[in-house]
């Protein structure tokens, strides 16, 4: 908030000094104008021809109008006529010290007509019986004596259109200026964001007008830098200890499951006996199936996993798999129909055949596992030529997957609700890894009437 009020702060003081220079320049502009031309006079002759029309002579004297009288008291407070030796020969209000001096010589005429005359602004008009004289309020006008030529006036539109023009030039290169300093102050906290969604740490210079923003980036960027170090060796333990485990249980595993299976073949014993043996067979071999996706799992979530990458057919891979499910026995409630186009039939693809294989196995042995009753699986394949993938649909008739698994799995909104009674999603998280390292992606589709469809789309 600091850092803000001080960049607002910065920016009215600039924009209070350009103002303050546009004024500055504007006035030696106009003071440059006044002082190369001459002086002109400046014309106060407010009405003085019209009262001068209404004071005429009847015979018997000179007589001001009513209508004289009154535009006199709105514009001036005395008024005199002088003939021409200079008497007075008409006054209304004229003061007792002009009036006890009752003539005026040509030069004092001369001297108060443009100017003051006892500090009244004295304005004259040549009346039919002589000079016209009218003054104002002591104080109430600065009379100047300014003349300017013709040629200054012919020119006064150009030069103002010159000095606008100059006021939005400097305004103009002011402001890229100004642009131009706040833009290498903003350039290295840029850079530094940037660097900091590359989770690299910062080190930004702490100085200039966003010294503030600089030094708290560069702490945040020491913060998530110290942060990440611990996620490291923490999820480093974790994969350590998850593949410990692993290996160790491994060969007691083996154990039980090798006595298991002589218990199973023991024709000595009960058909009860044998049954139990081979129910401790299966879920041993369960658990170890959990173990090497609870191992594998881990590996790929942290890049740890080395991917063999060599040339393969997927569409002999998933023939391959699928005979694998029918020759192990599965039961005739269940169905594995193959739709591959002509261009899949001929494909190769680069990529972990292991990995893949494991990956179309998951996806196979969840149809057959959640749907006990038996369901028809499809196996569907095609080639986009132009956006270079292979696209492959495995869909099912069946129950469908919960909307809860599919939120876990993509981590939607209200995933983490309730953690405790998460369900299990081992297996498509496993496929999800398998595609994502292999630069492919796996999404789930909206299941239409019935079942559930997931396609894959590996790149060429």
């Amino acid at each position: 908030m600091k850092s803000l009020l001080k960049i607002i702060r910065r920016f009215v003081f600039s924009a209070y000094f350009i103002v303050l220079l546009i004024l500055i320049m504007d006035f030696a502009a106009y003071a440059a104008l006044m002082i190369r031309s001459t002086d002109t006079s400046f014309n106060t002759r407010y009405r003085i021809s019209e009262i001068s029309d209404e004071l005429t002579d009847t015979g018997q004297g000179l007589v001001m109008s009513p209508e004289g009288e009154a535009m006199m008291d709105a514009s001036y407070v005395w008024g005199m006529l002088l003939n021409d030796d200079g008497t007075i020969i008409w006054s209304r209000n004229l003061p007792e010290a002009i009036a006890q001096k009752g003539r005026f010589t040509v030069p004092e005429t001369a001297s108060f007509s443009r100017w003051y005359l006892d500090d009244y602004p004295v304005y004259v008009w040549r009346h039919d019986q002589g000079l016209l004289v009218l003054a104002r309020e002591q104080g109430s006008f600065w009379k100047l004596n300014l003349e300017r030529p013709v040629s200054v006036l012919r020119m006064l539109p150009g030069y103002v259109l010159f000095v606008i023009l100059s006021n939005l030039l400097l305004i103009f290169l002011l402001a890229v200026l100004a642009g131009r300093n706040l833009f290498r102050a903003i350039r290295p906290i840029m850079n530094g964001i940037r660097s900091l969604e590359e989770k690299e740490e910062l080190s930004i210079p702490e100085n200039g007008i966003l010294s503030d923003l600089a030094a708290s980036l560069n702490k945040t960027s020491a913060l998530l830098a110290r942060q990440a170090r611990q996620l490291n060796r923490r999820d480093e333990a974790r994969t350590e200890w998850i593949s410990g485990v692993s290996h160790d249980i491994r060969t007691p595993l083996a154990l039980i499951m090798g006595h298991a299976q002589e218990l199973e073949n023991n024709g000595a014993l009960s058909d009860q006996a044998r049954e139990e043996a081979r129910i401790i067979k299966e879920q041993s071999l369960r658990i170890r199936q959990l173990i090497e996706d609870l191992n594998l799992t881990s590996k790929l979530e942290y890049q740890s996993y080395p991917l063999r990458i060599a040339s393969f057919r997927p569409a002999a891979l998933l023939r391959q798999i699928a005979a694998d499910y029918l020759n192990q026995g599965l039961p005739e409630s269940y169905e594995i129909q193959l739709n591959f186009s002509q261009e899949f039939m001929g494909l190769q693809l680069d990529g972990d055949e292991q990995l893949l294989t494991r990956a179309f196995r998951n996806l196979i042995g969840n149809s057959i596992r959640h749907n006990p009753h038996g369901c028809h699986i499809t196996i569907a394949a095609s080639v986009s030529a132009g956006e270079k993938t292979c696209c492959l649909l495995f869909a099912d008739n069946g129950t469908g997957i919960p909307r809860r698994v599919i939120q876990v799995l993509e981590q939607q909104e209200g995933a983490e609700e309730g953690q405790k009674n998460q369900p299990h999603v081992m297996g498509l998280k496993i496929v999800k890894q398998i595609v994502e390292a292999h630069s492919g992606k796996m999404e789930i589709l909206p299941p239409g009437q019935k079942g559930c469809r997931i396609t894959v789309t590996l790149p060429l």
